[in-house]
């Protein structure tokens, strides 16, 4: 068989592969839905959707009192801590070999 002939036979069966590869993926979703399951999967996401809003409400009801900051007895109070010395951790140049330090 001449060098030709095997071009062209390779490029045809390339070209054929790659048909058949587009025809399945283009056509790999136009079967019938399956709608079995999807009672099941309704009523779940009804019943989430209704604890969503339940609890909704529950947090819009609630009203927050601020006036415990603006309290004298709260204003008034004094911070004792004590600030911890910064202290440098590591060497400047973690590449430089150790030097013995027992010396």
């Amino acid at each position: 068989m001449s060098n030709f002939l095997k071009n062209l036979l390779s490029i045809a069966v390339i070209v054929l592969v790659g048909l058949a590869g587009y025809y399945i993926f283009v056509n790999k979703d136009t079967g019938e839905l399956d709608l079995t399951g999807r009672a099941g999967l309704d009523a779940e996401i009804l019943a989430s959707t209704q604890l969503f809003i339940e609890r909704g409400r529950i947090l819009d009801s609630i009203s927050l009192e601020t006036d415990l900051f603006t309290d004298l007895r709260f204003t008034s109070l004094v911070s004792y801590s004590t600030e911890v010395p910064e202290i440098p951790l590591g060497r400047e140049n973690p590449f430089l070999p150790v030097e013995n330090r027992n010396n």
